[in-house]
């Protein structure tokens, strides 16, 4: 009876092993799965994984950013800045966030959380180049600041310039659309000139867009002017 007993109790400590590491694996495997489903554009199924892995893992920052993505991406913005401001309180340092919010504040119409949001990704990260890149297309859409604006797409263009960016898309991407927005700031506060500059230079760094609109009649003006 005893050795039944010890048999038995040997069985059930095993079982509740391989059910203890078989959850932490699928929590693992359902967190790739969404990230998967993510990148592959499948969003609501995204969705499905990332929540299932925040039953068994509520302390991982990356899985409720990559649920507040994914739900912004749906359009369900209140979810989204729920699930960030998770995120948020597991890292607070993680600039991206910040800038999520911001976008999803923007959606529901929270114009100051907006600005505030953008503020803090800066702030925690004064190197933080979407962080200006958003708040001087908030200025000079919204507020009609072009100074302001010019500012902001300036800081992006000298945190961008200093790194590599032929190594890293991403980067020249931005650097593109600093170049791009800063151009339309210098045009509407009158600067032709500067404008010119900046939209060639968008042009140089790869822009298909800003060379196609180099050659129409409406960018002739630019595409003519000699501005070196």
């Amino acid at each position: 009876m005893k050795k039944t007993m010890a048999n038995y109790r040997t069985k059930l400590l095993l079982i509740t092993f391989l059910l203890a590491g078989c959850t932490g694996i699928h929590s693992m495997s359902d967190k790739q799965l969404g990230n998967a489903k993510s990148n592959a554009g499948k969003h609501k199924e995204a969705l499905i994984h990332y929540s299932q892995a925040l039953e068994t893992n509520q302390k991982d920052w990356e899985l409720w950013f990559n649920r507040a993505l994914t739900n912004q991406k749906l359009g369900f913005h209140e979810k989204a800045i729920e699930d960030v401001n998770k995120s948020i309180t597991l890292n607070p340092s993680n600039s991206e966030s910040y800038l999520l919010s911001s976008t999803s504040k923007k959606a529901i119409g929270d114009f100051t959380g907006q600005v505030r949001a953008l503020k803090q990704s800066i702030t925690i990260n004064p190197e933080f180049a979407a962080g200006y890149i958003n708040l001087g297309n908030i200025a000079r859409d919204n507020d009609k600041d072009y100074v302001i604006a010019i500012a902001n797409y300036s800081k992006a263009i000298n945190i961008l310039s200093a790194k590599e960016v032929n190594l890293h898309p991403k980067i020249k991407e931005e650097l593109i659309l600093s170049y791009g927005n800063r151009s339309v700031a210098y045009q509407r506060n009158g600067n032709l000139p500067k404008a010119c500059k900046d939209t060639k230079k968008a042009s140089s760094l790869g822009s298909i867009k800003i060379k196609q609109f180099l050659e129409t009649p409406e960018g002739a003006w630019c595409k003519n002017m000699n501005v070196n």
